[in-house]
């Protein structure tokens, strides 16, 4: 959302400084830039609903047992042949 905003200040910054403000582009700037706010908080919030899947970028750094709730020492007994 942020760099939508950041884009539309600085189309708006430009059409003012070369185009001398002219009406249609300043608008298309000004709506851009809300569109960029509604987009960006409809997409963020269907992604907060959608679950994330076993492996992805949450896991990412994580032994096979740590995904599966299993503590480190828990996993390292497990691979060395020792139920912990």
């Amino acid at each position: 959302i942020e760099v939508g905003i950041r884009n539309a200040g600085l189309g708006l910054v430009l059409i003012f400084s070369f185009f001398n403000g002219l009406g249609g582009m300043a608008v298309v700037a000004g709506v851009w830039g809300f569109w960029d706010i509604i987009a960006g908080l409809i997409l963020a919030g269907w992604w907060a609903r959608k679950p994330l899947r076993s492996g992805g970028p949450a896991s990412l750094g994580q032994t096979k047992g740590q995904i599966k709730g299993q503590t480190k020492a828990q996993a390292k007994a497990q691979a060395k042949g020792h139920s912990a």
